[in-house]
Parts: structure tokens; C-alpha cells; sequence
């Protein structure tokens, strides 16, 4: 029993470690014979989960390309001598699998049980049949749950399907529920998939390439959005680094999506998905119901920070999704009328210049009633949210500041601009839930406690500082608007 134990899911950390296994699974195999009363040699029947993720190439001992060409005859040895194997990862950057590793998964009797397989790489050729490697080893495997594949990013053409001679074969997948497409724009492996039914597939990780030509993966989403639930977007690989950002009209291309995160630092998401036009082709209201964001890049050089940038324009369309379903041209009006100067905030500066005070004017304009809907004309009165059922909204990378900072510190930049939105959210519905706005710990906007202030006393009462000067209900320190140490925000 404890022999098994220690196989069912052995710790590899290098390729020395790796070799060992293999030695042993085949000194198993040549002690076994048909009079035995297992059907397979110990220990290769007992290993069922394989993680080479930590593998290191290259040590003191052996050079990278050697280390890497003992990695794959150890695999090619070891794959038809593990019959219960369940779960592969592969690590990441091993590059395309040569043809006798394939050929010794696909035959090992592992391959129709196989429920994950990770980091497996594409590639880019065909065998003598006229099919994609890939494609032919995933056609066997009716019980895989989970798959993750690996691209070359946008500069990678592949092979045009629609040059190919003989038609890849559909692949029978009816129980792959997660999927994951890194850095893999085109090929044969992805339009088999795209022509798939997957009828369990409800978690999705990709990259965006929907802008450039030849690309695959917008229709792959076209074709299996309305099954997906779980949508994460990734940054890309590419070097130099492009910059694509994310559909637009990702909420009804998957109308039955509950979480989507996108997590590519240098496109945050694009305003229009959330007060887009498009929402014309939802039957209802969407169940979307927690929104990650990766902390965008405050590259000095750009502008997506400023208070008619990018991420202001985000913060409204969400906070506008979330409170009414305006029609969009209404919403383009309103946002002409309130480009004029915007009443000062009792909680914001004259001369302030924060990331916040643009969008907290408007968000204050924008919290229109049903009843005042008459002043945008030709359109219909406006009627339930998009997104009723939005709970958390989630920012990655990012963590809120101490509260013993102060409110200068914490009204400052993307903490403070976080803090004035958390504060909008919270309050954007009447009826039903808040909003939450969490950092990357899932920690809600902590609230700044004043204790001794001028004028107060110890133990005094608690006041909410998310709003910079709005908690001080009228108490405010002596100084001059628009000083460095005054703490209006």
C-alpha cells in the first residue's frame, strides 16, 4: 500500500527525477509476465496523475538540448507502459511533442480514460493520412474533462484549413468541460474544434485575436458562446507585444455567462461592452454575476488613466449597466450635455485634477429616475438593468491601501479612483444587493476610521472615508482649496 501511495501521483522536479520513474516502471515491466494475476506491471498501474509542470531543462550536469531530448525518450517509454493513467501536464515551453511521443499516447491504453491534458503544444503538420496529429490523438478520447493547448501567438499562420485535401475528422468530446487556448489563433486543431459539438463545455481560457486575418478564435465563439459560463481572457505572448482588446459584444455572444475575467494589463475592457447597442440581441436581462479586471498599465505615455480616458468611460458604462437600461443614443446625448464644466462635488476639489472627480460627476448626473426619462426624446422609457444579477466586481493586481495612510493617500491615483467607484457600486441599486468591489485578496474598500481628530475626541464616531471629504459631514480642516495637504479628495 505504501508503494502505491507514492505512485499514484510522483513528484518529478527535474528530468534526473523523471528518468528514475522510468527505469523503474520498466524494470516492472520486464519482471511481469502472463501467469501474474494483475494485468499490468508494478508501479506503471498505479500512476494516475502525471504533473511534469515542474520540470527544469537543463541543469549543471546536462545542457537544455539534452535534458530536453532525455525528456522525450522517457516519455515515448513511458506512456504504453501506464494504463491507468487519468491526468498529464505537461510544463509549459516543451515544445511541440515529436511524432513518437504522439504515437505512444495515442496507442498507450491510457488514452481512452485520459480526463486532462495540459500544455500540450500544436503542431503544424499532418501524418500520412492527412490529418492533424493533434486531431487524430484527440479523437480517442471520449472521457477527456479538461484540455489546455498551446499556440505561437499571431505570427503564426498554421495550416489554412480550407487548403487541406481531406477533411479533418469531428471530434466526440461530450465531456470536456474546460477549455483553455493559449496564444492559439488558427490551424487545423482549432477549426476542428470550432466544428465540434463540445456539449459540456461551460469554462473558456483564450486570447483575443479577432482583429487580425485569418482568425479563428472569434468563431469558435460565435459557434460554442452560448454554452460557455466561465470566460477568461488572457494577455498575449507576442513579442513585440500587440495590442487587441476583447469583443465588444462578448456579453451576447455568450448570453448565459456568469463570470468573465479579463486579465490582459495593457486592453482593459472595452466600454462598449457594457452599454453597447448590441444588448438589442438579448432576450432579457444578462446573469453575469462577477466582472474581474487586471489593473490596467499607467504607462505615463498614455492616457487611460485621465478623466475622459478609457477606464472613466469603463467605470460609467459598468456603473450605468448595473443602475438602468438606457438606449445607447440617450446615453451619447447625456454624455455631450455633461461634457460642459461639472458643479463642484461637496466632496471633491475646484482645482483637483484626480481620475475620479470626471467620473463621479457624471455618475451623479447619470442616477436618473424612470420618471425623468421623458428628457431623452424618441426613445422608449427606460426600463429593468442589463445586469441585475452583477455581485462582485474584481480587480486583479491590485490591493487597497492601509487605512492608517489617511484620506490624502487613499483618495490618491488608481487607490483612490477605486475607492470613489467602490463607493458608487455599493450604492448604485435601491432594491437588492450591492455591488461589491474587491481587490485581488477578495477584500471589500476598507472604511477610514477618525479618531482624535481636531475639534473631535477619541472614541468618537465612526466615519466612512470611501467618499474622501463626504464622510466628514461638513468637518473640515483649515487650509487653502487645492493645497497639497488638503485631504478634499
Amino acid at each position: 500500500m505504501a508503494e502505491r501511495a507514492l505512485y499514484l501521483c510522483p513528484y518529478i522536479p527535474h528530468v534526473d527525477s523523471l528518468r528514475q520513474l522510468t527505469e523503474s516502471v520498466r524494470l516492472g515491466e520486464s519482471r511481469w509476465d502472463s501467469l501474474k494475476n494483475t494485468p499490468y506491471s508494478t508501479p506503471g498501474r498505479y500512476i494516475t496523475i502525471l504533473d511534469l509542470r515542474k520540470i527544469v531543462f537543463g541543469t549543471a550536469q546536462m545542457d537544455r538540448s539534452q535534458a530536453r531530448l532525455i525528456f522525450y525518450s522517457c516519455l515515448t517509454m513511458l506512456f504504453p507502459s501506464l494504463p491507468n493513467l487519468k491526468e498529464l501536464y505537461l510544463p509549459e515551453g516543451c515544445g511541440t511533442l515529436p511524432r513518437s511521443v504522439l504515437e505512444a499516447l495515442e496507442e498507450s491504453p491510457c488514452r481512452a480514460e485520459m480526463r486532462v491534458l495540459q500544455n500540450l503544444e500544436v503542431t503544424h503538420r499532418i501524418n500520412a493520412r492527412g490529418i492533424d496529429p493533434l486531431v487524430q490523438l484527440l479523437s480517442g478520447m471520449r472521457e477527456l474533462r479538461s484540455l489546455k493547448v498551446c499556440g505561437l501567438g499571431a505570427q503564426d499562420e498554421g495550416l489554412d484549413p480550407g487548403m487541406m485535401n481531406k477533411a479533418q475528422p469531428v471530434l466526440v468530446l461530450p465531456k470536456l468541460s474546460k477549455l483553455h487556448l493559449s496564444a492559439l489563433r488558427n490551424g487545423l486543431l482549432l477549426a476542428t474544434l470550432k466544428d465540434s459539438e463540445l456539449p459540456a463545455l461551460v469554462e473558456l481560457q483564450t486570447n483575443t485575436y479577432h482583429l487580425l486575418i485569418n482568425d479563428l478564435t472569434h468563431p469558435f465563439m460565435i459557434a460554442h458562446g452560448h454554452k460557455i459560463s466561465s470566460l477568461t481572457i488572457h494577455s498575449t505572448i507576442d513579442w513585440p507585444p500587440i495590442r487587441i482588446p476583447a469583443h465588444s459584444d462578448i456579453l451576447s455572444i455568450c448570453p448565459n455567462l456568469q463570470q468573465i475575467a479579463y486579465l490582459d494589463h495593457t486592453c482593459p475592457p472595452p466600454p462598449e461592452t457594457f452599454g453597447s447597442a448590441d444588448w438589442g440581441n438579448l432576450s432579457g436581462p444578462h446573469p453575469l454575476k462577477q466582472l474581474t479586471v487586471a489593473r490596467w498599465s499607467t504607462n505615463a505615455n498614455r492616457s487611460e488613466i485621465t478623466p475622459e480616458g478609457l477606464v472613466d468611460r469603463l467605470f460609467q458604462a459598468i456603473f450605468r449597466a448595473v443602475v438602468v437600461d438606457a438606449p445607447m443614443a440617450a446615453y451619447d446625448q447625456a454624455n455631450r450635455r455633461l461634457s460642459s464644466p461639472a458643479p463642484v462635488l461637496p466632496w471633491s476639489s475646484s482645482s483637483s485634477t484626480s481620475p475620479g472627480s470626471s467620473f463621479n460627476s457624471r455618475i451623479e448626473s447619470l442616477s436618473i429616475s424612470p420618471s425623468s426619462s421623458s428628457s431623452f426624446p424618441n426613445h422608449h422609457p427606460m426600463t429593468a438593468t442589463i445586469l441585475p444579477d452583477l455581485e462582485v466586481i474584481k480587480f486583479e493586481d491590485f490591493t487597497w491601501l492601509r487605512p492608517d495612510l489617511g484620506p490624502a493617500a487613499l483618495n490618491a491615483g488608481v487607490n483612490g479612483l477605486l475607492r470613489k467607484f467602490s463607493s458608487r457600486m455599493a450604492g448604485a441599486r435601491r432594491n437588492g444587493p450591492r455591488v461589491k468591489v474587491v481587490d485581488m485578496h477578495g477584500n471589500e474598500c476598507p472604511v477610514i476610521v477618525l479618531g482624535g481628530m481636531k475639534g473631535g475626541h477619541q472614541g468618537g464616531p465612526r466615519r466612512d472615508y470611501r467618499l474622501g471629504m463626504k464622510g466628514f459631514e461638513g468637518v473640515r480642516r483649515g487650509g487653502v482649496r487645492g493645497d497639497p495637504d488638503d485631504e478634499s479628495g
